[in-house]
C-alpha cells in the first residue's frame, strides 16, 4: 500500500503552520512573536514527522521521529509564552524564569535522542504493520509521561490565561477570545484521545493536524478580530486609560463597551449598560441628556458641545463618528472630552486679554487725548467698551478738598443720569474716608455701616447692590475716585480690583497729564498775549529813536559837529537791530498763537536773491568775505511770497557773514521734479553734529564765541523754518565743523495759472 497519501496528509499542517509563522512574523504586536515561534515548532514537527512517514526504512523513520522532538519540546514552552503575553502577563516574568520555562523541554530533547543508550523514553521499539507506510510502534518509558505532564501543564495553563483575559475582556472582544479558547481545546482534547488509544489508520499522530486547526482558529481571529493588532491589553492600556471617554455602540445603537471616563461622565456601572440601548441613558445622566439625539441609532455624524449639570455647569464636547469595515457600518464611535478646565482657561485667557486690551486702550485715549473735558468721556467709553458693569462712576475733587464733582456717571440701562452734580463730604462720608485712606472698598447696600447715610440711600436710590471704589491719587495727591457699581449682589475677586486699581492709576496720571497740559497751553497763551504786547509797546518808541537818528544824520535839525558822527550811526544801527529782534518777537508770538498769515502767489526767485545779496554785499566785504551766486538759467517762479522769503534768506545771509571769517558765501538754485532748491553754502565756523539737533529750537543758541560776540534772540532760524513750511517747503542743513555749513531751502514751483491763497499758522 502506497504512503503517498499519508505524506501529502502529513505536508497540510506543515504548510499551514509554516504560513501562519511567516504572516505572524511581520505583526509588530507583543503576541505576534510568540505565536510565530509556536507555529514554527509545529512546522518543524510537522516536517520531520512527514520525513519519518517518507523513509522507507525502520531506522530512518526511528531517526526522524526522534528528530521531531525538536519541535514537540518546543510546543509547550511557546504555547505558554503565547498565552501570557495575551493575558498582559509575560512582563511581570522575569528572565530567569524564562529561562526555567524552556529548560525542560531542552531536558526532554536530549532524553529522546539518547533513549538508545538509557530506555526511558521509550522501553520498546517495534515496526506497526497496520500503517500503510513504514511504521514503528513504541512503549513509552517514565521520561516521556514526565515531558507529557509539563507539556500539558503548560497548555493548560495558557487556556486558564485565555479564559481569564475573556471574562476580562469588554463586550467587543468577547468573540475574538471564544476563538482563541476553541483553537486552544483542539490540540488537548485531540492528543488526550490518541494517548488513550483512538488510532486512524492513515495518521499515526494527529496532533500535528490539531495544532494547525489551532493554529487556524487563532489565524481567524487575527483576520476577523485583529488578534495580533488589537488585543485586550491595547483596551486596557489604551481604551481604558484614556482620559477621553470613548462608547462603541452597535448597529441596533446598544452599548458595545465603554471605558471608565465615559461612565464616570455619565454617571454609570458600565457593567450594567452593556447590550442596553445608548438612548435610554438619557433618564439617568445629564451629559446623556444634553446630548439627546446624538445617542440614538439613527443619528447623524456631528460634533456638539453641551453645558449640563446644576450648580457650576460641566462643559463636554461629543463627537459621533461611524465605524467603517469593508465599506459597511458596523457601528458607532461616540468620543466624550470634558471641556470644564479648558472651557474655563479659555474663559479666564479672554478676560485676561480684555483686561490687557483695556489697559492699553486706556492709555492710548490718555495719550492722544489732551483736554481735560474729552478725556474722562473718552476713557469711560473704553470701560463700558471691555467690562461687564452696570454703573461707572469718575468723580474728581474739588479744590475745596471736601466737595466732589460727578463728572462720569455711565448707566447701562434706562436710568437718570447724575454728571455735573456735585457732592459733599458731610453727607457721603465714606466715600471721603475712601479717598482720604487711599485704600480701594467695597460697599455693599446691605452692610448696617451704611444703613443710615447718604451713601447707603444714594446706592439705594441708583439702584445699585455692590460698588467697588477706587480712589484716584497722582503722588500722594487725592484728585477723586472711580466707582464701578453693580444691581446684583457680586463677589469682586482680588483680580479684577486689581485690574481696576490699574484703570485707577491710568485715570489718575491722564487727569494729571491733562490738567498739566491745560495749564502749559494757558501759560503759552499767556506767554504769546505777553510777548505781543510787550513787542507792539516796545517798537513804537524805537520807531521813533530810529526816525530822529537818522532826521539828526541828514541835518533837519541844522548841521552836527563831526565828533557825534559815529556815536549816531551807533545808535541808529543799534535801534535797527533791536527792531528787527522785536519784530522777530512778534511774528514768533503771532506764529505761537496761529494768528500769522502768509498770502502766496509766483514769485521770481532769482530777482529775490539778488535784491537780498546787493543789501549785504557791502557787509560780506566789509569782511573781506566773497559773497557768489551761482542761479541756474531759466528758473520757473516758486509759490511763496516774496517778502518772506526775503526775511528768509537775509536772515541766511546774515547769519553766514557773521559766523564766516574768511573764504566765500555762495547762494545756488537748482530745479529737479517740481521742486526748485536755494542753498546758501559758507566755508565758515561749522556746527557740531549735537548741536544741529536744537538749531531750529526757538529761543536757542549756539554756544561759542561768535553768538556771544553778536548776540540774537535765537529766533531767526525757527522762524525761518516755520515760514518756508508755511509754503509749502522745507528747511534742510548739513555741517562740517571747521569746513562750513549749508542750508537749502525746497520751495514748490509755481503750478499753471495758481491763484493767490492766505496761510495761515497753526
Amino acid at each position: 500500500m502506497s504512503a503517498l497519501p499519508s505524506i501529502i496528509f502529513y505536508t497540510i499542517p506543515l504548510i499551514i503552520s509554516a504560513g501562519l509563522a511567516l504572516s505572524s512574523w511581520r505583526r509588530r504586536t507583543r503576541e505576534a512573536r510568540p505565536f510565530c515561534y509556536l507555529m514554527i515548532a509545529i512546522a518543524i514537527w510537522s516536517l520531520f514527522h512527514t520525513l519519518s512517514v517518507a523513509d522507507p526504512t525502520v531506522d530512518g523513520t526511528l531517526l526522524w521521529a526522534q528528530v521531531q522532538y525538536i519541535g514537540i519540546a518546543a510546543v509547550g514552552p511557546c504555547w505558554l509564552w503565547f498565552a501570557l503575553a495575551y493575558a498582559n502577563r509575560w512582563d511581570r516574568v522575569r528572565r530567569p524564569a524564562r529561562v526555567l520555562l524552556f529548560i525542560p523541554s531542552a531536558l526532554s530533547l536530549a532524553a529522546v535522542l539518547t533513549n538508545q543508550w538509557h530506555q526511558l523514553w521509550w522501553t520498546s521499539v517495534t515496526r506497526d504493520l497496520s500503517r500503510p507506510f513504514v511504521a514503528i510502534a513504541v512503549t513509552r518509558g517514565p521520561l516521556f509521561w514526565i515531558h507529557t505532564s509539563y507539556t500539558y501543564a503548560y497548555i493548560l495553563l495558557g487556556l486558564g490565561l485565555f479564559i481569564y483575559a475573556m471574562l476580562g475582556a469588554r463586550l467587543m472582544y468577547h468573540n475574538q477570545a471564544r476563538l482563541v479558547i476553541t483553537g486552544a481545546l483542539f490540540p488537548v482534547v485531540g492528543n488526550i484521545a490518541h494517548l488513550l488509544g483512538l488510532q486512524i489508520p492513515a495518521i499515526d499522530d494527529p496532533t500535528p493536524f490539531l495544532f494547525s486547526a489551532s493554529g487556524l482558529f487563532l489565524y481567524l481571529a487575527m483576520r476577523n478580530f485583529r488578534l495580533l493588532d488589537l488585543s485586550p491589553i491595547a483596551q486596557r492600556e489604551v481604551f481604558e486609560d484614556m482620559p477621553d471617554g470613548m462608547l462603541v455602540l452597535d448597529q441596533q445603537g446598544a452599548i458595545a463597551t465603554i471605558n471608565p471616563a465615559a461612565a464616570r461622565m455619565l454617571e454609570i456601572v458600565p457593567d450594567e449598560w452593556l447590550g442596553r440601548p445608548a438612548g435610554e441613558l438619557a433618564g439617568r445622566s445629564a451629559l446623556a441628556a444634553a446630548l439627546g439625539g446624538l445617542l440614538e441609532p439613527d443619528a447623524t455624524s456631528a460634533t456638539l458641545v453641551v453645558s449640563y449639570g446644576g450648580g457650576a455647569p460641566r462643559v463636554a464636547e461629543a463627537r459621533r463618528r461611524p465605524l467603517i469595515r469593508n465599506q459597511t457600518n458596523t457601528g458607532v464611535l461616540l468620543l466624550l472630552r470634558d471641556m470644564t478646565e479648558s472651557a474655563a482657561m479659555q474663559q479666564q485667557l479672554a478676560r485676561r486679554i480684555a483686561e490687557l486690551t483695556l489697559i492699553s486702550q486706556i492709555a492710548s485715549t490718555a495719550n492722544a487725548t489732551s483736554q481735560t473735558a474729552d478725556l474722562l468721556p473718552a476713557i469711560a467709553d473704553e470701560i463700558i467698551a471691555t467690562v461687564a458693569w452696570d454703573r461707572i462712576l469718575i468723580g474728581t475733587l474739588q479744590p475745596d478738598r471736601v466737595t466732589m464733582r460727578v463728572v462720569i456717571d455711565q448707566v447701562s440701562h434706562t436710568a437718570e443720569t447724575y454728571a455735573g452734580a456735585y457732592v459733599a463730604a458731610p453727607q457721603f462720608g465714606p466715600i471721603f474716608e475712601i479717598l482720604a485712606a487711599g485704600e480701594t472698598r467695597i460697599l455693599k447696600r446691605a452692610d448696617p455701616a451704611l444703613a443710615e447715610t447718604q451713601t447707603g440711600s444714594a446706592m439705594h436710590e441708583l439702584g445699585l447692590d455692590t460698588m467697588l471704589v477706587v480712589p484716584l491719587y497722582q503722588r500722594r495727591e487725592p484728585l477723586g475716585v472711580l466707582a464701578v457699581g453693580y444691581r446684583s449682589t457680586q463677589t469682586i475677586a482680588a483680580a479684577d480690583m486689581q485690574l481696576y486699581q490699574t484703570v485707577g492709576q491710568l485715570i489718575a496720571d491722564a487727569i494729571t497729564r491733562a490738567r498739566l497740559y491745560d495749564a502749559a497751553n494757558e501759560a503759552s497763551a499767556l506767554k504769546s498775549a505777553f510777548l505781543a504786547t510787550v513787542s507792539h509797546e516796545l517798537r513804537t518808541p524805537l520807531t521813533s529813536i530810529i526816525g530822529y537818528a537818522d532826521m539828526l544824520e541828514h541835518g533837519v535839525f541844522g548841521p552836527l559837529p563831526e565828533r557825534t558822527v559815529e556815536p549816531l550811526e551807533h545808535v541808529r544801527h543799534s535801534g535797527q537791530m533791536l527792531l528787527r529782534m522785536i519784530n522777530d518777537i512778534l511774528d514768533f508770538s503771532k506764529m505761537e498763537s496761529g494768528h500769522f498769515t502768509i498770502e502766496r502767489y509766483p514769485v521770481d526767485l532769482s530777482t529775490v536773491i539778488r535784491s537780498v545779496a546787493g543789501t549785504l554785499r557791502p557787509q560780506a566785504y566789509q569782511r573781506g568775505l566773497t559773497l557768489d551766486l551761482s542761479l541756474a538759467p531759466d528758473l520757473p517762479l516758486v509759490y511763496a511770497n516774496s517778502s518772506r522769503l526775503e526775511q528768509v534768506l537775509t536772515n541766511l545771509l546774515a547769519n553766514a557773514i557773521k559766523f564766516t571769517e574768511r573764504g566765500t558765501i555762495t547762494v545756488s538754485t537748482s530745479f529737479a521734479e517740481g521742486r526748485v532748491r536755494l542753498s546758501v553754502r559758507d566755508t565758515g565756523i561749522g556746527i557740531a553734529p549735537d548741536d544741529l539737533k536744537q538749531l531750529f529750537q526757538p529761543f536757542q543758541q549756539l554756544d561759542n564765541q561768535l553768538t556771544r560776540r553778536y548776540g540774537g534772540s535765537g529766533l531767526g532760524l525757527a522762524i525761518s523754518k516755520r515760514l518756508i513750511e508755511l509754503m509749502d517747503g522745507a528747511l534742510l542743513v548739513s555741517s562740517v565743523p571747521g569746513v562750513g555749513t549749508t542750508f537749502t531751502c525746497e520751495l514748490r514751483a509755481n503750478p499753471v495759472e495758481a491763484p493767490r491763497e492766505a496761510v495761515m499758522a497753526d
